[in-house]
């Protein structure tokens, strides 16, 4: 979803999963989904420096909702991703937060029925309900 509205409406790179980003100094991470601006581009060969919003699909197992959750959330604003968002099967919802300063704030916590919003790219938005059914195959 994310691929086709950049794709129609603004420059840039969507990458999946596994692909390297560079978030601080000797450390990488490869979100699920990310979306860098063009400036960012590189080729994929190498790692991104950072990227612009950046995606995590939550698993269930405690550690990984941990790292998802919070160690994710900090090192991302630290590297100045200006937005994550975390689509979370288990609780199914998504939670898209946008840097304020150093933090995080959350621009929105979307549950079924609703459209998840982005701050950083106008107009994009996506369908909670479509985004699960996508994720158990039934779209």
């Amino acid at each position: 979803m994310l691929n086709a509205f950049v794709r129609g409406h603004v420059p840039g790179e969507v990458s999946v999963a596994p692909c390297r980003v560079r978030t601080l100094p000797g450390k990488y991470r490869e979100p699920d989904i990310f979306y860098v601006r063009p400036e960012r581009v590189r080729d994929r060969n190498e790692p991104t420096e950072g990227a612009d919003l950046a995606m995590e699909v939550v698993s269930g197992d405690p550690d990984d909702r941990k790292r998802d959750l919070e160690e994710k959330r900090d090192e991302y604003a630290r590297a100045r991703i200006p937005e994550y968002w975390i689509v979370d099967p288990q609780e199914r919802r998504i939670t898209a937060l946008t840097l304020d300063g150093v933090t995080y704030r959350v621009h929105g916590v979307f549950a079924a029925g609703e459209r998840a919003t982005s701050v950083l790219l106008a107009n994009f938005s996506v369908s909670v309900d479509e985004v699960f059914a996508a994720g158990e195959g039934k779209i």
